[in-house]
């Protein structure tokens, strides 16, 4: 029986409840032939086990609203776990599951194949998967996909709930207003081993967000705390690609806490739908801050590559398992972006092979600071309406420390700042660059370069010389300096360690660049 009675001559009866498994599936040895039955059946607590297969109609829209664990892929007699999934297929308005944890409940879904939710226009969280309250929706082995909504496409979390996916979850192909695959507001996301858009089969399965003013292809987070990856070389990398939107194509947050770390990460092939949008792969507004490690941000187009908006900041390659601690490749519009009050630090970056308006895009009157060192800025060509790898505006200040700019293709200046706008460039290599000159015309008092290795005529610079770097191999894009390089031992400077983390300074001084010579044969270079 569901309940035991124990009678107790001091206490009086108490009652105990013990969490039992139930099994959904056409088999004899299944208890429910039906996954509504099984549900209304269900006590908090106990464990639904479906069969595989294809469920529709009123077995395929779920409202769940105790604590749960529903687990697709029983074999046909609910005797076996296989490889299959259990597909709740709706083609009907949504939500598929709607799952109310306001109570505190716990819900675990594993094995389901979720799709087919339509919107109707007056619901806003009609997707996939919709969960609100305070307490918890685990999901993991599960593919979340083919569902349209206003809010979140695949699954949309609200209201204090926390979501975590996990076990090669994948949300794809879902479509929106705003959160093509997810949208959170004022809640909690975690997630490892899990894929939001990709591509297979040879199609494009990536998330959309419909209309000029839409946000957030793969999340959406409004006032959210979302935590990616997790650890550095544990779990497993998230994969957020091929998504669409006006607005951060891969990830918008909009006052939030963003972190992104783990190896093998990637934010790519995300493209904006309006040309005049902001962040291909990320933007980040209001108060929001982000931390992002171990990744790869590749391949993705139109406009900015990172955009950092109002009050906003971030920083990229703190720590990392594995360094340069974030490679930015092959991407489309400027690398990074700040407008308003908005700021951020980068450490021990590749970025190499993108073809945009400028690396560092300060715009707008409100002061803005941007610090970036050990990093490696190569083989980038802007387009030729540029008239600066580096752009600071106004009351922008970009600080660059033991930088290495080389063989970036474009036509006019290393340097562009406007009204007090200024560049700091302290300790770095200027070398193979394609501009004509260093600074743009009638700039030179807004851009201090000292202790530097440089391509350019180094009037008035302190402790800096027009001399080659000897990089070991730029021409298959090793940036390493050699031995006899004019920047070992250049100058005193500030950092303990490199881009690859080798200890600063290996010898009396300081080298300029982004890195520290050591006496090894680096035989994959960058490995570009």
């Amino acid at each position: 029986m569901k309940k035991i009675i124990i009678f107790c001559v001091l206490l009086g009866p108490v009652f105990i409840t013990k969490a039992v498994t139930l099994t959904v599936g056409p088999g004899n040895d299944c208890g429910f032939p039906n996954i509504l039955t099984a549900l209304n059946f269900a006590g908090s607590g106990d464990t639904i086990m479906i069969a595989e297969g294809t469920y529709s109609g009123v077995e395929a829209k779920l409202y769940i609203d105790k604590s749960l664990n529903i687990w697709g892929g029983l074999d046909s007699n609910c005797q076996v776990f296989t490889a299959n999934r259990t597909y709740l297929q709706l083609d009907d308005i949504g939500p598929v599951l709607e799952i109310d944890v306001s109570g505190g409940e716990t819900v675990s879904i594993s094995g389901l194949d979720i799709s087919g939710a339509q919107h109707d226009n007056f619901n806003d969280y009609d997707g996939g998967i919709y969960v609100y309250g305070n307490g918890t929706l685990n999901i993991e082995n599960s593919h979340i996909h083919d569902n349209e909504s206003f809010f979140g496409g695949g699954i949309s979390v609200r209201s204090g709930a926390q979501l975590n996916l996990s076990g090669n979850t994948e949300i794809y192909r879902n479509a929106s207003s705003d959160g093509g695959g997810i949208f959170c507001g004022s809640s909690t996301i975690s997630a490892y081993d899990t894929v939001i858009g990709k591509f297979a089969d040879g199609i494009d399965k990536g998330n959309t967000v419909a209309g000029e003013n839409g946000q957030g292809g793969g999340i959406s987070a409004l006032s959210c705390t979302i935590s990616l990856g997790n650890t550095l070389n544990g779990n497993g990398p998230v994969d957020i690609s091929y998504n669409k939107s006006s607005n951060g194509a891969g990830i918008y947050a909009h006052n939030s806490i963003l972190t992104f770390h783990h190896e093998g990460s990637r934010l790519s092939f995300n493209e904006l739908a309006n040309v005049s949008g902001d962040g291909n792969s990320l933007l980040l507004s209001g108060t929001t801050f982000a931390q992002l490690s171990d990744l790869e941000i590749s391949d993705n187009k139109f406009t900015s590559v990172i955009s950092v908006q109002d009050t906003a900041s971030f920083v990229l390659g703190s720590v990392c398992a594995n360094p340069p601690c974030t490679k930015i490749m092959r991407n489309t519009g400027s690398i990074f972006r700040f407008t308003g009050g908005s700021s951020g630090t980068v450490h021990k970056t590749l970025v190499v092979d993108n073809t945009n308006s400028s690396i560092v895009d300060v715009v707008g009157q409100t002061s803005v600071q941007v610090d970036i060192d050990n990093s490696v800025f190569a083989n980038n060509t802007l387009n030729t309406n540029s008239s600066g790898l580096i752009f600071s505006n106004f009351a922008g200040t970009i600080n660059l420390n033991n930088v290495t700019l080389a063989h970036n293709n474009n036509d006019e200046a290393i340097f562009y700042t406007l009204g007090s706008g200024a560049i700091n460039f302290d300790g770095g290599i200027i070398w193979g660059n394609t501009a004509t000159s260093l600074l743009h015309s009638n700039n030179q008092g807004n851009v201090v370069v000292e202790n530097s290795v440089i391509q350019y005529d180094t009037f008035g610079m302190v402790n800096t010389i027009q001399a080659d770097p000897l990089f070991a191999n730029p021409a298959s894009g090793n940036f390493h300096i050699q031995g006899d390089s004019p920047a070992v031992d250049h100058f005193v400077g500030t950092l303990d360690s490199d881009f690859e983390n080798d200890t600063r300074p290996q010898g009396a001084m300081d080298d300029a660049g982004a890195d520290e010579f050591k006496d090894l044969i680096f035989a994959d270079g960058f490995e570009l």
